[in-house]
């Protein structure tokens, strides 16, 4: 089934079976996301050494292992550290597929394109930038003919990636044909409603604010921007080609979200995150030959490499102390549950709402009422003196359930707040205030 854009059914299927070896445990739904998060790591170091050589190639993964979003992310049972994994390894296969023309790699890359669509619909963008560079070919035929003259480019290119995408779509359709049907029918038509989630400034505050300090990391980030800046004209320098795939694919994602109105989560942007580290590493490296050369032009190259390699093992150690931070809980259901268990009262009625309904109902406490709407929880409330109601994702409520929303916050207290490391995504218990009193004749209660 594919009811909806958050049920990619490939994923559940390979998430279930450590499930059915290993029994039903976080540890077990989590393994293939910590699988292909350590494999990513290993796809980034082909890739960089490809395209930036092995001293960056093995500082950019040493930021990407020491990462808090792709530590987080590989704890998360769901597919975007394999996205991940295969965005990078695709793009390195499809330079070494171009470049060389084997069999082997072009058999390889087709599968990696198959199972990275597999896994997440996001893939095609990474696969839309592999094809504006085939059409850049076509589009100057001069440059192709300069690239097949010195070796860079296979002289079989025109043909091979299309028979290699006509067999990556064609099993795609067939390992998508069952639920395909309902996924044009329903998930495909999905509505992101007016909110926070679709404004990219939400998405930059919510990246700042995970990053920790807002001072600080808005400085950052600011400097961020103007390292990749730096990292992907030095790409561009070297070869347009590279700097089109590392840059394309996030471009287009964002873009198309943008233009059909879908919240823009940062996970969105996660299978990027290869792409986007090789880039701010050159940068790290080419800043300080730029300034070096200019305040001590006496100054050898070695220094600005010894220095730009100092300045990410740096960033890398700075991150690592983030790290304990992402084996809190994402959201502690189960910590809510416990705590709604040992205060309430005989009579008194438990509810979750919203989100955190879908996850009490299938995990945690399934046997709480459903509460769908606002007549549901108000049906609840007439039949009982006291109700503890559990939410999260305040953003998702205002959206989605406006009118619940309006009641939480009108006649529930808040009582416990249960953090997570998911942005906004703190489990609240909040008790009903009751049901208001008849005024008794004469004035009295």
């Amino acid at each position: 089934t594919c009811p909806s854009q958050n049920q990619p059914p490939p994923f559940s299927l390979l998430g279930h079976a450590p499930i059915l070896v290993f029994g039903d445990s976080f540890a077990a739904a989590r393994l293939p996301a910590v699988l292909f998060g350590v494999a990513s790591i290993w796809a980034l170091f082909l890739l960089g050494r490809r395209v930036a050589g092995t001293r960056e190639a093995l500082l950019t993964c040493v930021l990407m292992t020491f990462s808090f979003h792709h530590v987080w992310f590989s704890q998360n049972a769901r597919g975007y550290s394999g996205l991940l994994f295969f965005s990078t390894l695709s793009t390195w296969l499809w330079i070494e597929a171009t470049s060389r023309g084997t069999l082997r790699h072009w058999v390889l890359y087709a599968g990696s394109v198959w199972l990275g669509i597999w896994i997440h619909m996001t893939m095609v963008f990474v696969v839309a930038a592999h094809g504006l560079v085939y059409l850049t070919w076509f589009a100057w035929r001069d440059v192709s003919a300069r690239a097949v003259a010195n070796g860079s480019l296979d002289a079989g290119w025109p043909w091979k990636p299309l028979v290699a995408w006509l067999f990556a779509a064609t099993v795609v359709l067939q390992v998508h044909a069952l639920p395909l049907p309902q996924f044009l029918r329903e998930a495909l038509h999905e509505v992101s409603l007016e909110s926070e989630w679709v404004s990219p400034l939400w998405v930059l505050t919510e990246t700042v604010r995970r990053l920790g300090d807002a001072g600080l990391a808005s400085l950052a980030l600011l400097g961020g921007v103007v390292v990749a800046l730096a990292g992907f004209a030095s790409y561009l320098r070297r070869d347009w080609r590279e700097a089109l795939l590392l840059a394309v694919p996030g471009v287009l994602g964002g873009v198309t979200m943008l233009a059909l109105g879908h919240n823009l989560w940062p996970r969105f942007f996660f299978f990027c995150m290869g792409f986007a580290l090789l880039i701010a590493v050159r940068g790290l490296m080419v800043v300080p030959d730029w300034i070096l050369a200019r305040v001590n032009p006496a100054a050898s190259q070695k220094l600005a490499v010894a220095l730009g390699t100092a300045i990410c093992l740096a960033g890398a150690g700075l991150s690592a102390l983030t790290l304990p931070r992402s084996y809190l809980p994402k959201q502690d259901f189960s910590g809510a549950r416990r705590y709604v268990d040992e205060v309430r009262q005989p009579g008194d009625e438990a509810v979750a709402v919203g989100l955190a309904s879908y996850a009490y109902r299938r995990q945690y406490a399934p046997d709480w009422p459903i509460v769908e709407r606002l007549e549901d929880l108000e049906a609840i409330q007439d039949r009982h003196q006291r109700v503890w109601l559990i939410y999260t994702l305040p953003v998702h409520m205002k959206a989605y359930l406006p009118d619940m929303w309006d009641v939480i916050q009108r006649d529930y207290d808040v009582v416990r707040v249960f953090p997570g490391t998911l942005g906004d995504g703190a489990v609240t218990v909040c008790r009903w205030r009751g049901k208001a009193r008849a005024p008794q004749p004469g004035g009295g209660r």
